[in-house]
């Protein structure tokens, strides 16, 4: 996931361009109440959060926003026939480190846990030492999966408050062979309150966010514009609609947070930020129109991920076209 919107997004906030909670921005969740995210309010609607995803509230109207993805650059002739690479099915050692998520720093301290199956749980398959001067896990990390995806969580250790809040990751590449290097992420308290300070929500530790970036096809991915993301549960409830003050999708202009009036959908990043996420287990949705006859929601799905959200963190999870047809 691109980190650089953070900085741009800092920049704003000191200069006042944001609009804070309680602000003017008709897309801040604390800027009156919701109906609840029904896209066809037989009552009209007030704010865009009010519609479902993908349209804009205009004149009390929702209003279908989003673009037909085959009149758009991105290449999604993979959907429902992605297989993932294989995993070589041995071990390799990796000098694995940790490096800040906004500035790129190698961060001393942080305490790691990994699990190989690419599922947060309780129960970490391995846990390493505070990671050392350089940043990297002392004496590198033996028996990750060759060519395999990994999860992981970082936290503080004993490092002093703030510096490192806990940050989720999956789909994490380990090469094919000794020696390689593994870069994790992690987030400082600072970025991880900036977050949803800046898409007009007040941070709330018994939540979290989860946050990526959609790309196509292409052997080296381009980043989606015209898609939207949201969470639902077992059942395929919508998260938001199940609760109009939670699961805030969020979207970003040139990587910077957006107001949801203006930005309903992703822009040419592929960025999507979920605010105010209940803890536990969603499965994570990646939606679009892929030709203009799609027009009722929830349109077309084109990626979906399992995620489980941790009060307090930031879960981040870049979404890939979806592997098989959708049953």
């Amino acid at each position: 996931m691109k980190a650089m919107w953070i900085g741009g997004a800092a920049l704003g906030l000191a200069l006042g361009l944001w609009v804070s909670c309680g602000g003017d921005d008709s897309g801040t969740p604390d800027g009156g109440d919701t109906a609840g995210g029904d896209g066809d309010t037989a009552g009209g609607c007030v704010r865009t959060d009010e519609c479902h995803q993908g349209f804009r509230c205009n004149a009390g109207t929702c209003v279908l926003a989003l673009p037909a993805l085959d009149e758009l650059p991105a290449d999604l002739s993979c959907v429902g026939d992605n297989p993932p690479i294989e995993p070589l099915g041995t071990t390799v050692s990796a000098t694995v480190y940790v490096e800040d998520f906004e500035d790129e720093v190698r961060v001393e301290g942080a305490v790691v846990e990994i699990f190989l199956d690419n599922i947060v749980d309780d129960t970490p398959d391995l846990t390493t030492d505070p990671t050392d001067e350089n940043g990297e896990v002392p004496g590198g990390v033996a028996g990750l999966p060759a060519r395999g995806v990994i999860a992981y969580l970082v936290h503080a250790g004993d490092l002093p408050g703030g510096m490192v809040r806990t940050t989720i990751e999956y789909d994490v590449e380990i090469p094919d062979a000794d020696g390689g290097e593994v870069r994790l992420l992690s987030v400082s308290d600072t970025t991880y309150r900036l977050i949803p300070t800046v898409l007009g929500i007040t941070p709330d530790a018994s939540h979290g966010i989860i946050a990526g970036e959609f790309g196509d096809c292409a052997a080296d991915p381009v980043s989606v514009e015209g898609i939207v993301a949201r969470l639902v549960n077992a059942a395929g409830e919508d998260c938001h609609e199940l609760n109009d003050r939670e699961c805030y999708s969020r979207y970003f202009q040139e990587e910077t947070p957006a107001r949801i009036d203006s930005q309903p959908y992703s822009s040419a990043d592929g960025l999507y930020a979920i605010a105010q996420v209940a803890p536990g287990p969603w499965d994570l949705q990646v939606l679009g129109r892929l030709t203009a006859a799609a027009t009722d929601f929830p349109f077309d799905l084109l990626g979906q991920k399992r995620v489980n959200c941790i009060a307090d963190s930031i879960v981040i999870v870049d979404v890939n076209p979806l592997a098989e047809p959708v049953p």
